[in-house]
């Protein structure tokens, strides 16, 4: 009996580090022909399975995600290339005299099964950071990041606080209905 729970909590422990040990992971600008898999992630791990349609009409209407201005970043694994995850960013304000600008994360979403293996992390660091250069290359810096999460999406919140190393948060009560508001976070990225 002891034999057996050992062998099983030694099971559990080499299928977490599996976990913790996916391949390696790339991060790069979408193509056009992966909006329907990245529309599918967001489906399933942020819409509650939402129609990848509706979707997919959001996405081609929201901005051209080929630019500056609203880009896609996806996760993909290394190898296979495989999307396990997607940011997009959209330029929310700018201040052309100072060449200054707003950045905001308007969607993050890393397939469950990569979830808690640092993609996310990876993808917002290395998607910030090459937006970043391609505004400074143009003559604008980001003076200032914001994202929103639900207010009781906890994982989310612990997320962002983490990643955006203590930012300022507004929770906006009653949002998307009398229970449930809108947290945001804004974090100074120049002085």
């Amino acid at each position: 009996m002891v034999f057996q729970q050992a062998m099983q909590l030694e099971a559990t422990k080499q299928m977490n580090n599996k976990k913790m040990d996916k391949p390696g992971i790339s991060i790069r600008k979408m193509r056009p022909s992966e909006i329907d898999k990245v529309c599918s992630i967001v489906s399933k791990e942020i819409y509650e399975n939402a129609p990848v349609q509706e979707i997919r009409e959001w996405v081609l209407s929201t901005g051209n995600y080929k630019t500056l201005y609203a880009p896609w970043y996806v996760a993909t694994q290394k190898g296979n290339n495989e999307i396990v995850g997607c940011i997009r960013y959209m330029a929310y304000d700018f201040d052309f005299i100072e060449k200054q600008m707003i950045l905001a994360i308007t969607l993050l979403a890393v397939d469950s099964s990569y979830q808690n293996s640092g993609v996310g992390t990876k993808l917002v660091k290395t998607s910030l950071n090459r937006l970043s250069k391609a505004w400074n290359e143009k003559g604008f810096k980001s003076v200032l990041l914001m994202v929103e999460a639900d207010e009781s999406n906890a994982i989310a919140r612990n997320f962002y606080k983490k990643i955006l190393s203590e930012p300022e948060e507004l929770i906006i009560k009653d949002v998307w209905s009398e229970d449930e508001g809108t947290v945001f976070y804004y974090k100074k990225t120049q002085q």
